[in-house]
């Protein structure tokens, strides 16, 4: 990824670059770099290990890039893949309600913020304890949220 070390990808804190450029260009909201850099590095990843060892949060993020996008069907396909490796993440099953919403299956929507609440009073969501994580979520989330869904015909 570098002139030093050409064809072979560089880790930085344990992860992959790729995987963190995608984390870069996400917060500053460039989707498509975004998007392009989880793919490499989910693609590279799987190719390498197999898709069990890919950071099931790479696929939390690009379901979140599709939610922005309003391709709520590809967001899911995305956050399934995530709770394939990774049951227990209060922000998948947020996101993931966040695009039933919006494709007006509010019961579906529901039961993932159910599971969201309760996971997120297990402490299991993304948060650093020294940063704030990129579309990290918070309760008030998930309260405005199921607001929406119970005023929602």
């Amino acid at each position: 990824t570098d002139t030093l070390t050409v064809n072979q990808t560089d880790y930085a804190q344990n992860m992959s670059v790729d995987y963190l450029r995608g984390l870069c260009y996400l917060g500053l909201k460039n989707l498509d770099k975004a998007e392009e850099y989880f793919n490499i590095y989910v693609d590279q990843e799987t190719a390498e290990n197999g898709a069990e060892y890919v950071d099931e949060n790479a696929f939390l993020y690009l379901g979140i890039i599709k939610n922005y996008r309003n391709d709520y069907e590809a967001a899911i396909n995305q956050f399934d893949r995530a709770l394939r490796y990774e049951s227990g993440n209060a922000d998948v099953h947020y996101h993931r309600a966040k695009a039933f919403y919006k494709m007006g299956e509010n019961e579906s929507a529901q039961k993932d913020l159910d599971l969201a609440r309760a996971l997120m009073d297990d402490n299991k969501q993304l948060r650093g304890f020294y940063y704030e994580a990129i579309e990290q979520i918070y309760n008030s989330d998930i309260e405005k949220l199921e607001a929406n869904i119970n005023v929602t015909p």
